[in-house]
């Protein structure tokens, strides 16, 4: 990946203090003789193993082998901790992964396998606590084949996961396409592709030249082109079962937007709960709806709209939406809100950008409304501001300023 531009205040001497950050992007790492053909391989279609790394998982150098937890990847014994995920993102990240996956022989399972063949995607920590300095998303072996019980990582902790897990869907569908034997692609629309594309992209059926920001001639026997999904074809096979997904459950209100942050909706009293409730197969027929684990509503057809208590107390609660299709099978979607009927602050309107509200006397100090209540609380002084800004300035921005002051006053 090559570096952006860089500021026109760095000094060459201090080049590498003054570098721009690179965008994380995955890559591979070539392993001879991993490479397993895949019709010797017996117990079933290959399985994709999900691991978030509960509790922390520690990998060592050697073989790569998921039975033992060995990787060529690591320089030495390495830990990632534990990723934890939303009941949508989990979702949101196995729909994608199967609609990625779909036309091939390829399973999903949350659970190490004990038979058959299969592959694991660690899902879990950055790329440094492997031993990696480049700010890679994910990385995996490569042998032009199937590596069975091959592991690639998939650093969750530097991949966004914005737009339902779509992020992350993308780099494990891309490093598990090395894992099978795939090379990089110089075909956007491409998963197996670095270059950005407008679309969400796919396995795509198309013979494309191999390359990362140029074209180049292929790693594996493919000669000067790649189709990612005839190779995908060629190494794992057609896909024999379509299982029967759960349905697809989403809180449209309140929805906490999956935020990092401790910021959640507010809601007024009574608010409205509303869920958009879908499924592959047969229909939804029962949806649930609890608050703090309490059940508070339950429908068996649309429309899945809801009330909640007017007695509920002030403060955080947690909104949770659980949906049965006709085998049973469960989905649940959940939002943190806050339930506050305080008024918030105000600032008589000079740094509100909504304006000043109609019921707000901006000349009164005291910041008691005009039509009468318990006064505002104040939230600037007046002799203060309120400053936002980036990171503070490196020991060798200041220094390379401060030279750049010393030669001017010469």
């Amino acid at each position: 990946m090559p570096l952006r531009k860089m500021p026109w205040w760095c000094l060459p001497l201090l080049a590498s203090a003054c570098q721009a950050p690179i965008e994380p992007h995955p890559t591979y790492v070539r392993e001879p003789g991993a490479a397993t053909r895949r019709q010797n391989l017996t117990g079933g279609p290959l399985q994709l193993f999900l691991n978030l790394c509960p509790g922390g998982c520690t990998f060592t150098p050697g073989p790569t082998d998921a039975r033992t937890n060995q990787s060529t990847i690591p320089t030495e014994p390495s830990t990632l901790p534990e990723t934890k995920l939303t009941h949508d993102e989990w979702d949101e990240l196995h729909r994608c992964l199967y609609e990625s996956f779909a036309d091939f022989d390829v399973v999903l399972v949350d659970q190490e396998p004990t038979v058959g063949p299969y592959i694991e995607a660690v899902i879990a920590g950055t790329p440094r606590q492997i031993g990696f300095l480049e700010p890679v998303a994910g990385v995996s072996p490569m042998d032009c084949g199937l590596i069975d019980r091959g592991i690639n990582f998939n650093f969750a902790q530097v991949i966004a996961r914005e737009e339902d897990a779509k992020s992350l869907c993308q780099v494990i569908a891309h490093e598990t396409g090395h894992t099978i034997g795939l090379d990089h692609t110089y075909f956007a629309p491409d998963i197996m592709s670095y270059l950005e594309a407008p679309d969400e992209k796919s396995f795509s059926r198309v013979d494309a030249e191999c390359g990362e920001f140029s074209a180049r001639q292929c790693a594996c026997d493919t000669g000067d082109l790649q189709n990612s999904w005839v190779g995908l074809l060629r190494h794992v096979g057609r896909r024999t079962v379509f299982p029967d997904l759960p349905p697809r459950i989403r809180l449209v209100t309140p929805n906490d937007y999956l935020t990092n942050e401790p910021l959640y909706p507010d809601v007024e009293p009574a608010f409205p709960i509303v869920v958009d409730a879908t499924d592959q197969e047969g229909r939804v027929t029962l949806l649930e709806v609890r608050v703090d684990g309490v059940l508070v509503g339950s429908a068996t057809e649309p429309p899945w709209a809801f009330a909640v208590p007017e007695d509920l107390e002030l403060g955080l609660h947690l909104v949770e939406a659980r949906g049965f299709d006709e085998r049973g099978q469960r989905s649940i979607s959940t939002a943190t809100v806050s339930l506050n009927t305080q008024r918030p602050p105000y600032d008589g309107g000079f740094f509100d950008a909504a304006g000043p509200r109609p019921d707000a006397d901006a000349g009164n100090d005291a910041g008691v409304p005009a039509t009468g209540g318990e006064p505002l609380p104040k939230t600037l002084e007046s002799s203060g501001c309120v400053c936002v800004g980036g990171q503070a300035p490196s020991a060798a921005l200041l220094l390379a300023l401060g030279l750049l002051r010393v030669r001017r006053r010469r």
